[in-house]
């Protein structure tokens, strides 16, 4: 963040760029988020988790998981130095969802997520070489990384999601795209 130091403060920068990200989804992956989290941190039958999902209240573990990915994106996008990282991991996230809509099924007979699936189309996939062409700027070892890390992610959260839901539902797409967008800002630190 230290390139936007001359205008504003990099630790105040950082703390807007999270804001405006955060305004322009109007929360909607937060939210998924959040409802993930105390669904499957319940520990319960998936019937169980499902139904705490759909509970519009915010419990412990959703509050817990908003803050941590707050905190997680505001102090790696101040640590950050080149600035691409902000537009390819954005990206990569959002790519996330995609692969959850192809890899799962619907977990719910009806929702607001449901009409994404069943509309396949292969043509999706080929605007997820935008970002993977950009992250060949970053250099030869940061986008080899980078896309093995986001491949890990995606097999990861799909075999979490495949034992304790066995499907996939909106909130649990917007769940995908805030870990995956806070796990690769720690890795675009760390590189």
């Amino acid at each position: 963040m230290k390139y936007c130091q001359a205008l504003v403060p990099g630790q105040a920068m950082s703390v807007i760029i999270v804001l405006y990200m955060v305004f322009i989804t109007g929360a909607l992956h937060l939210d998924g988020l959040a409802d993930t989290a105390d669904g499957l941190f319940s520990f319960r039958s998936r019937e169980q988790m499902l139904e705490i999902m759909k509970d519009s209240r915010i419990g412990t573990m959703g509050a817990v998981a908003i803050v941590m990915v707050l905190i997680t994106k505001t102090s790696c996008i101040y640590a950050v130095s080149n600035p691409l990282w902000l537009l390819i991991i954005p990206a990569y996230a959002r790519f996330s969802m995609v692969f959850g809509v192809y890899m799962f099924k619907y977990a719910r007979e009806e929702g607001t997520a449901k009409s994404f699936f069943g509309n396949y189309s292969p043509a999706v996939f080929i605007q997820g070489l935008i970002p993977m062409g950009l992250s060949v700027l970053l250099g030869a070892v940061s986008f080899a990384v980078l896309n093995i890390s986001f491949i890990i992610f995606i097999l990861l959260i799909s075999k979490l999601y495949r034992s304790r839901i066995g499907g996939i539902t909106g909130d649990m797409l917007g769940a995908m795209c805030e870990s995956c967008e806070a796990l690769l800002l720690i890795l675009a630190v760390c590189l």
